[in-house]
């Protein structure tokens, strides 16, 4: 089984990230089972938009592949939890006077449902 390569950073589409998350959604539909094993560690580089690594075109193109995702997997019930987690967050950074957390996480949301709507 191989990724989807119109999703992912390096596939030159809005689409940025998700292919990992498409990934496990296929096996798990082809009946593939696995296990949870502590002793693994998969290191990757922490890049969210919390910790500052991301500007808003990040953020908005992440939350494109990740509204493709739940589109085409026919996760519904997904699009509201993400949208709802984003505005949460985006709220709770305004309150804290971060309003550049808030923007990104608006453009996350953003993403989210455009990815969504866009998708076949």
């Amino acid at each position: 089984m191989r990724f989807d390569e119109s999703l992912g950073v390096g596939a030159g589409t809005p689409f940025a990230s998700g292919e990992d998350t498409d990934y496990v959604f296929r096996l798990l539909e082809a009946g593939v089972r696995g296990r949870f094993d502590r002793g693994l560690t998969v290191f990757h580089p922490r890049r969210d938009m919390m910790s500052s690594h991301a500007d808003e075109v990040r953020a908005y193109s992440y939350g494109c592949g990740m509204g493709r995702v739940i589109r085409k997997r026919s996760k519904l019930p997904l699009l509201p939890a993400f949208l709802a987690f984003d505005l949460l967050r985006a709220t709770f950074s305004l309150l804290c006077g971060r309003s550049d957390l808030a923007s990104l996480c608006s453009s996350h949301g953003k993403g989210v449902l455009e990815g969504y709507l866009v998708s076949k």
